[in-house]
């Protein structure tokens, strides 16, 4: 979902986070004014991480060399985004497993197996089956900002993420 009012945008956006051996939909809300961000979310270690980061070393992030809280946002998405291709390394290794144990001939292990993983592989789709359209709603949205290009080029990165993403599941 995303939402514009005259003071603020408004945004849901859903991840996948494995716990456990599971892939759960986090859900994380985002409100951006012009100076500030608000996050809403579940402790999702990815941001609690990034936001410490900034702390400690700000001064290195590209949102605090562009001043726009534009930027901010695609770094937030952007470190979530790359959390997404571990978890796809992950299935990619326990695909190869599963092709051990298949030749080992140990069938009843690998069916457990197969249908955990078919249940993530389901459930990490469903919780990013939107993103596309949120990142390119987001990156429609007009801007006063000189700095529009540079975030239209930011904003396509995430969209570049996202098809791979969705083609690699």
């Amino acid at each position: 979902i995303v939402e514009k009012t005259d003071d603020y945008l408004f945004i849901i956006l859903h991840f996948p986070v494995m716990q456990n051996g599971v892939i759960e939909s986090k859900e994380i809300d985002f409100f951006i004014g012009d100076d500030y961000i608000i996050t809403l979310h579940n402790s999702v270690k990815t941001l609690n991480n990034f936001f410490s980061f900034c702390k400690k070393d700000g001064l290195s992030t590209l949102s605090y060399q562009h001043g726009l809280t534009s930027v901010l946002l695609y770094e937030i998405i952007e470190k979530l985004m790359l959390d997404c291709y571990v978890i796809l390394d992950d299935t990619a290794d326990l695909i190869d497993h599963l092709e051990d144990l298949i030749f080992e001939q140990k069938s009843k292990k690998a069916v457990s197996i197969i249908l955990a993983l078919r249940q993530n592989i389901i459930n990490t789709r469903k919780t990013l089956q939107n993103h596309k359209s949120i990142i390119k709603s987001i990156k429609d949205i007009e801007t006063d900002d000189d700095d529009v290009e540079d975030i239209k080029e930011f904003y396509d990165k995430l969209f570049t993420h996202s098809e791979r993403i969705w083609d690699n599941l």
